[in-house]
């Protein structure tokens, strides 16, 4: 059976498909699933290990299956997946889940959403109301800059021109970035992620949860940590993933001094010029929640896309192996 285990003397080849295949992310790593580490995982492969067609990296917890972003492969395709469900059935069975969930990063289509359904899926996507887009375990809307082939000349112009002011005006208040991707990097970033939740009232995950990022992910060019300064103080943080032909930004901080010195902004830019530099197609700034400039994550995001709307993705397709255990995850 076609399913591996982190130990497992093949994982190496699991990892190098992963890393080179054309639909992949960062999230189907066995890095990942170290950052996860209260989540059993296993892996799923079709094809010969030397020369695998596609796979799916599943992460499991108290029943639930979770297959983050995936699967991996040339392209999504629905028949592919039916394979890899198969594959999966016996080690899903074994470790009594009632559920196993993938969420591609696949535009939604209608005939795709039907296809999947037909194919037996519980969908979560249009179905929900936008009041309940938080319920779904990676937002279904992102915006995604394209910036395949791009320069940073003709980038910049496609953001709304106070975006543009933003930028300048930090450089000109004397705003620097540096990054990387060590313990060190990662302490200061935490202190601007802390109290940016704190200012938002927002939860917010333990810095154990960013430690184990940078045992995971420290020297592989996978991970780069960016600390905006003024006179020797960090004032804000990011944290950008650049993994297959994607960059993505994943987590965010600020303090609340200097706050009109406009050091996210700076931020994002220096995040894009490198995502240009390294030749990724895409940037993604992550999630929203709020689809009008009412909402400050929103605003904030869209000012980086003049002429562009945010990308819904097909959202959540559900296998169900108990129906009972599945409604009852659904409700609590």
């Amino acid at each position: 059976m076609p399913v591996l285990t982190k130990n497992d003397p093949e994982i190496t080849k699991y990892q190098d498909y992963i890393k080179n295949a054309d639909f992949t992310s960062v999230t189907q790593t066995l890095e990942w699933g170290h950052v996860k580490n209260n989540w059993d995982g296993f892996y799923v492969y079709l094809g010969d290990i030397d020369n695998p067609t596609a796979a799916m990296s599943v992460l499991t917890i108290n029943g639930l299956a979770y297959c983050s972003k995936g699967y991996v492969g040339d392209d999504f395709d629905v028949d592919t997946l039916d394979a890899l469900v198969k594959e999966a059935i016996p080690a899903l069975e074994e470790r009594n889940c009632f559920l196993l969930r993938v969420d591609p990063e696949v535009p939604f289509n209608e005939e795709l959403n039907k296809k999947l359904i037909e194919h037996g899926y519980t969908m979560r996507n249009r179905n929900l109301p936008l009041s309940e887009a938080h319920s779904t375990i990676q937002p279904r809307f992102n915006f995604v800059l394209n910036i395949e082939n791009a320069k940073p000349e003709d980038v910049i112009m496609t953001f709304h021109s106070k975006t543009r002011y933003n930028i300048r005006l930090a450089k000109r208040k004397g705003v620097t970035i540096e990054s990387g991707d060590t313990q060190d990097f990662m302490d200061k970033f935490y202190e601007t992620y802390k109290v940016m939740s704190d200012r938002h009232d927002i939860t917010y995950r333990p810095k154990a949860y960013f430690d184990r990022m940078v045992e995971a992910f420290t020297g592989k060019n996978m991970m780069r940590i960016y600390l905006a300064y003024v006179d020797g103080e960090v004032i804000a943080g990011s944290i950008c993933f650049e993994y297959g032909d994607k960059a993505w930004y994943m987590y965010g901080g600020s303090l609340n001094t200097h706050r009109n010195y406009m050091a996210p902004h700076l931020l994002q830019w220096a995040m894009i010029e490198h995502a240009i530099a390294d030749g990724k197609k895409r940037y993604d700034f992550g999630g929203i929640f709020g689809f009008d400039v009412s909402d400050g994550l929103y605003k904030f995001k869209h000012g980086f896309f003049k002429d562009s709307k945010y990308l819904e993705y097909i959202g959540e397709i559900d296998y169900v192996l108990d129906k009972a255990g599945y409604d009852k995850f659904l409700n609590k």
